[in-house]
Protein backbone atom coordinates (compact mmCIF):
# COMPACT_ATOMS: atom_id res chain seq x y z
CA UNK A 1 0.00 0.00 0.00
CA UNK A 2 1.49 3.48 -0.70
CA UNK A 3 0.15 6.74 0.56
CA UNK A 4 0.47 9.95 -0.90
CA UNK A 5 3.56 12.49 -0.46
CA UNK A 6 1.72 15.08 -0.27
CA UNK A 7 -1.42 16.59 0.20
CA UNK A 8 -3.06 19.08 -2.02
CA UNK A 9 -5.86 20.38 0.94
CA UNK A 10 -4.97 22.47 3.68
CA UNK A 11 -6.90 22.88 6.92
CA UNK A 12 -6.64 25.63 9.31
CA UNK A 13 -6.75 25.06 12.52
CA UNK A 14 -7.87 27.51 15.57
CA UNK A 15 -7.18 26.77 18.96
CA UNK A 16 -8.88 28.24 21.88
CA UNK A 17 -7.59 31.01 22.22
CA UNK A 18 -7.72 32.37 18.59
CA UNK A 19 -10.92 31.35 18.35
CA UNK A 20 -11.63 33.89 21.48
CA UNK A 21 -9.86 36.41 20.21
CA UNK A 22 -11.92 36.53 16.61
CA UNK A 23 -15.73 36.13 18.39
CA UNK A 24 -14.37 38.35 21.23
CA UNK A 25 -15.49 36.00 23.72
CA UNK A 26 -14.17 34.35 26.70
CA UNK A 27 -13.02 30.99 27.14
CA UNK A 28 -15.68 30.80 29.45
CA UNK A 29 -18.62 31.07 27.40
CA UNK A 30 -16.42 29.45 24.53
CA UNK A 31 -16.83 26.28 26.10
CA UNK A 32 -20.64 26.98 27.38
CA UNK A 33 -21.39 27.47 23.49
CA UNK A 34 -19.52 23.63 23.18
CA UNK A 35 -22.12 22.38 25.49
CA UNK A 36 -25.09 24.24 24.70
CA UNK A 37 -25.12 25.57 21.08
CA UNK A 38 -25.59 22.73 18.48
CA UNK A 39 -24.72 24.78 15.68
CA UNK A 40 -21.44 25.83 17.35
CA UNK A 41 -18.02 24.07 15.80
CA UNK A 42 -16.88 21.01 17.93
CA UNK A 43 -13.53 21.12 19.06
CA UNK A 44 -11.01 18.24 17.89
CA UNK A 45 -8.30 16.80 20.20
CA UNK A 46 -4.55 18.07 18.68
CA UNK A 47 -2.26 15.25 18.54
CA UNK A 48 -1.75 12.89 21.99
CA UNK A 49 -2.16 15.80 24.68
CA UNK A 50 -6.44 16.04 24.81
CA UNK A 51 -5.91 18.92 26.59
CA UNK A 52 -4.59 20.54 23.34
CA UNK A 53 -7.78 20.93 21.14
CA UNK A 54 -8.36 23.39 17.83
CA UNK A 55 -11.41 24.18 15.80
CA UNK A 56 -11.85 24.03 12.19
CA UNK A 57 -11.08 27.44 11.21
CA UNK A 58 -13.58 27.94 7.94
CA UNK A 59 -16.40 25.68 9.88
CA UNK A 60 -15.59 28.51 12.32
CA UNK A 61 -16.13 31.45 10.02
CA UNK A 62 -19.26 29.66 8.98
CA UNK A 63 -20.44 29.84 12.39
CA UNK A 64 -19.30 33.56 12.57
CA UNK A 65 -21.57 34.37 9.76
CA UNK A 66 -24.74 32.69 10.56
CA UNK A 67 -24.42 34.71 13.76
CA UNK A 68 -24.06 37.60 11.40
CA UNK A 69 -27.19 36.54 9.23
CA UNK A 70 -28.91 35.98 12.13
CA UNK A 71 -28.85 39.58 13.77
CA UNK A 72 -28.91 41.21 10.61
CA UNK A 73 -25.48 42.61 10.46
Amino acid sequence: MSFPTQCNTTHRVLRVRQACQVAQISAATFWRRVKNDPLFPKPFPLGMNARAVGIDADEFDTWLAQCKARRGV
